[in-house]
């Protein structure tokens, strides 16, 4: 995560994560926030309700996982749907855990500070040895997707040692995966047919 892409996550929501979770909310013990599975949200989302605060809900949704595809890929009338199936609660520690890792350029378990001794029997906290992942990788990745970047993607995958194929879907984003119109005719049956082979070699 050394190279994060979102502008948005890295110059005004990370700052106040961090300060907000070392300092404030862990005093009065919030270990978690709500996120878009909010009863307003759903409202503030609904084309069926209200047209105009969609257009501003798409926008909104475009800053953090990006823009250039969402209309054309995913319809207007799922956003409803989109919104009722994300997570209703996030943990603080995993948001805190992804800014360390934007911060420290590292991929390595949570840093608990001064208790990393007492947790990890070292100062600083360990990395993850990505050489071991040995099972096959079939990596597909989405240029404007704002949560990831390039250059990390491109980095994981000299580290994996089992890559068998990497795929960049062009005009796709974070939630066109799930989302995206064209999803199972250019990605899912794709997917169908890598775990097929790898059923076949297997016997």
């Amino acid at each position: 995560m050394k190279y994060f892409p979102n502008q948005i996550v890295k110059s005004i929501i990370a700052p106040l994560v961090e300060n907000a979770i070392q300092r404030n909310l862990k005093l009065v013990n919030l270990t978690e926030i709500m996120t878009a599975a909010n009863p307003l949200t759903k409202i503030f989302c609904n084309t069926a309700i209200n047209p105009v605060t969609t257009e501003l809900c798409k926008s909104f949704i475009f800053a953090f996982i990006g823009t250039n595809t969402f209309y054309s890929e995913i319809d207007p009338n799922i956003l409803p749907i989109f919104v009722d199936h994300v997570s209703y609660t996030v943990s603080l520690q995993q948001i805190d855990h992804y800014m360390q890792s934007y911060r420290s350029g590292k991929f390595r378990k949570y840093d608990y500070g001064l208790n990393n001794m007492k947790i990890y029997g070292t100062t600083e906290p360990p990395e993850y040895n990505i050489s071991n992942i040995i099972a096959p990788i079939y990596s597909y990745r989405a240029p404007e997707d704002l949560l990831s970047s390039r250059r990390d993607a491109e980095h994981l995958l000299e580290l994996l040692p089992n890559v068998k194929h990497n795929r960049v879907i062009q005009n796709y984003n974070h939630a066109d995966f799930n989302y995206g119109s064209r999803s199972r005719k250019i990605l899912y049956y794709d997917i169908l047919k890598f775990f097929q082979l790898e059923l076949l070699n297997r016997h």
